[in-house]
């Protein structure tokens, strides 16, 4: 099923507006892989994932949570959205060890996202504050609407969005 430039900006519109209401994380009651590194997962995403609220209930059920390494988590929710098309929103968390790696690495990815969030229009897209315990100094924006992504730095964190309408993907009348 292909989706009319008009549907992406829509579903991108709120996909931000859910993340900057919501958070960007996961709640702690679900269940989450362990990292494929011998060391243990970063502390503060590990906050981030542990202090969502309410992102399963827009997005649907977290249909997996996967360790990439000991500093980075995607976390992914599948929703029906009108009984006849489903969403795959992956969400992945990324720890640098400064705000300048995490800088240089939205840089590199920049040209995905052409379309730049103007900085008056920026708020905290997840719950860094309630992870950290400060607002964060340096917060930059980005999204693809045509593709249904966004990339998010948030100090050191750099948070990226995919959503995706898998074909051949329904579910039944009946569900």
């Amino acid at each position: 099923m292909q989706l009319k430039p008009i549907t992406s900006i829509i579903v991108l519109l709120l996909l931000v507006a859910s993340l900057s209401v919501a958070g960007c994380t996961i709640s702690s009651n679900t269940p989450t892989t362990t990292p494929t590194t011998a060391n243990s997962p970063d502390p503060l995403v590990q906050k981030i994932i542990d202090n969502e609220k309410g992102l399963s209930t827009l997005l649907g059920p977290v249909t997996s949570i996967v360790w990439s390494n000991d500093t980075t988590a995607t976390i992914t929710y599948t929703n029906a959205t009108n009984k006849t098309e489903t969403q795959v929103w992956n969400i992945t968390i990324a720890a640098f060890p400064t705000i300048d790696a995490a800088s240089s690495y939205f840089d590199s990815l920049s040209g995905y996202y052409p379309q730049k969030v103007p900085l008056d229009n920026l708020t905290p897209m997840f719950n860094f504050k309630l992870a950290t315990g400060h607002d964060p100094t340096t917060i930059r924006q980005a999204n693809n609407e045509l593709y249904g992504m966004s990339i998010t730095q948030e100090d050191n964190i750099v948070c990226t969005v995919l959503v995706q309408f898998p074909e051949n993907t329904t579910v039944s009348p009946n569900a």
